[in-house]
């Protein structure tokens, strides 16, 4: 304890203060990364919730007593519990949807409620179960539909609906596929009521975005060219290498919508199909005289009258043929590719010179007619169309290459993993720090002898010490120092008369070989040499005074 107190009052108050400080940041720094490193970890459970939803997430644990931390808008809990919680949660309803559905008919009962009461809380339910059904679509963050039909009675002539639906993307905006989509959906669940009829707005936006057949077209047209870049590219990445190559396309399209209808017929494939053949034939006979008064007398003469026969034959046949038909009808819809223009640009050959450096030069002609070739392939190149197709070596500004560094693969180490790891890691250097540069330097320190130690302020003292007598070594090596066991104190030191049973330092003893001029004339220089030519001798000397008790001292 006397130790302590002398390596204590040894230093100055700088120096202790500095220690003090030094000592109580290390421990508060353990503690922390103990504690974060022991800490059960934290996993998510939900994320991006309705506040409402969220709020009673939060209440579920808070009655559990669960352990948990909300982090904006997400819930973590820990990892243990996680799955657990969520089939519970589950099973409560939990977290609810956004919107009612068809539950809300169950409250309501057959007496005091009317059909308008009844009608509007049917539709409130379906756009609830609708709403519902859009949220579980990937990337949706909010809806919101309003479905407004036409009034039931007999004597209302508008029969038709419509909607409207409102989205919210948790990133991006709403796409043309996504609201067709929608409008199928909405049309689907409400009576007369057409996909046209449904209008969907992007809440982040707030534009109205079309999902009728031009857009479809639109996204079509995108779509081909996206096909036809990424073929062409596949094919130019395997024979100049990947960042080689410029790809710029494009396709024109028709804007126009025209039908056509084409019926051709082959007279020389006539053909009978019917024959209808009529004939006629009529006869007359009649007298050439006139009619007087004298032919209407009864006694009158009727004779010397003159009688005309005619007769008269007609023959009609009708004949039907049949040829054979083509008929063709054609519909160019807008959308249909008119031409394909294709522009690419490939860097030429690259080659280190002979004096180090690196040359260029084009490619030739062979192998660019064959990429050409080879691009014209991959759009549908059609001549009569109009379709271009153009490829060219140019020289490119490629920046430096850099290696890149090799990314460390482990797929069973996963985030949390990593963070408990890396915390493991720092717990471990910060102990080993502590070992190293405090609890060490300070045990030494305390078990030194107090007179082996060389205050710093004191350069001289080492010189006051008396120079050994010129003894030979005992045998055994040691001084019989008797065996003792308590807390050392500073009267329980040796004297420095004990020195003695060191080996001969004078210039002829046995001790003094191999030191040098300058150790010969100071004792503490020479004592330091002898030390560390026979450091095994030295420790057991160390280890004698170290163990023996303040009688032997004395002694």
């Amino acid at each position: 304890m006397e130790n302590v107190v002398a390596y204590w009052q040894g230093r100055d108050l700088r120096k202790v203060a500095v220690l003090v400080v030094a000592t109580v940041a290390t421990f508060v720094s353990v503690l922390l990364l103990a504690r974060m490193a022991t800490a059960p970890g934290m996993d998510l459970l939900y994320a991006r919730l309705d506040p409402a939803a969220a709020g009673e997430v939060v209440a579920a644990l808070e009655a559990r007593g669960v352990t948990h931390e909300v982090r904006g808008d997400a819930i973590y809990v820990t990892s243990p519990e996680r799955d657990a919680l969520r089939l519970q949660l589950a099973g409560e309803g939990l977290p609810r949807a956004d919107g009612v559905g068809y539950e809300l008919l169950d409250g309501l009962s057959g007496f005091g409620t009317t059909s308008q009461m009844f009608d509007a809380a049917y539709w409130r339910a379906r756009e609830g179960e609708l709403t519902r059904t859009i949220l579980a679509a990937d990337g949706v963050k909010a809806a919101r539909v309003h479905v407004a039909t036409a009034d039931a009675s007999p004597f209302s002539r508008e029969r038709e609906a419509s909607a409207s639906v409102t989205l919210e993307m948790r990133s991006g905006a709403v796409g043309a596929t996504l609201a067709r989509s929608v409008q199928s959906l909405v049309a689907g669940a409400v009576p007369n009521l057409e996909p046209e009829g449904v209008t969907v707005i992007d809440s982040g936006t707030g534009r109205v975005v079309s999902g009728d057949t031009q857009s479809a077209e639109r996204d079509a047209q995108t779509a081909r060219a996206a096909e036809m870049r990424a073929a062409v590219e596949n094919i130019l990445a395997a024979r100049v290498g990947e960042g080689r190559y410029v790809v710029e396309l494009a396709v024109e399209t028709r804007e126009d919508r025209e039908v056509i209808t084409e019926r051709r017929l082959d007279p020389e494939s006539r053909v009978v199909l019917s024959t209808d053949t009529e004939e006629r034939t009529s006869s007359e006979t009649g007298t050439g005289a006139g009619v007087t008064v004298a032919s209407n007398l009864p006694d009158g003469d009727a004779a010397g009258t003159n009688e005309n026969q005619a007769q008269n034959a007609e023959t009609r046949e009708r004949v039907n043929y049949d040829f054979s038909a083509t008929e063709r009808q054609i519909e160019r819809a807008p959308g249909s590719v008119e031409r394909i223009t294709v522009a690419v640009m490939v860097d030429g050959l690259r080659a280190v010179g002979a004096d180090g450096g690196q040359t260029w030069s084009p490619r030739s002609q062979e192998e660019l007619a064959t990429l050409q070739e080879l691009v014209q392939s991959a759009v549908g190149f059609r001549v009569e169309r109009g379709d271009v197709v153009t490829v060219h070596s140019m020289e490119f500004d490629l920046p430096p290459e850099v290696a890149a560094a090799p990314a460390l693969a482990l797929p069973w180490l996963t985030g949390g993993d990593a963070t408990r790891l890396g915390l493991g890691a720092l717990l471990a250097l910060v102990a080993l720090g502590v070992l190293a540069f405090l609890v060490r330097p300070t045990i030494k320190g305390l078990l030194m002898p107090q007179a082996l130690r060389a205050p710093a302020d004191a350069p001289d003292a080492a010189a006051a010490l008396p120079g050994p007598d010129p003894l030979e070594l005992p045998d055994p090596m040691m001084a019989p120092f008797p065996e003792m066991h308590g807390a050392m104190e500073d009267e329980a030191l040796p004297d420095l008369s004990q020195l003695d049973a060191l080996p001969d330092f004078s210039e002829g003893g046995m001790g003094a070989r191999g030191l040098s001029d300058g150790a010969e004339d100071d004792p503490v220089e020479r004592l330091r040499q002898l030390i560390a030519e026979r450091q095994e001798e030295t420790i057991e000397v160390l280890r004698g005074w170290m163990d023996a008790t303040p009688e032997d001292a004395r002694r």
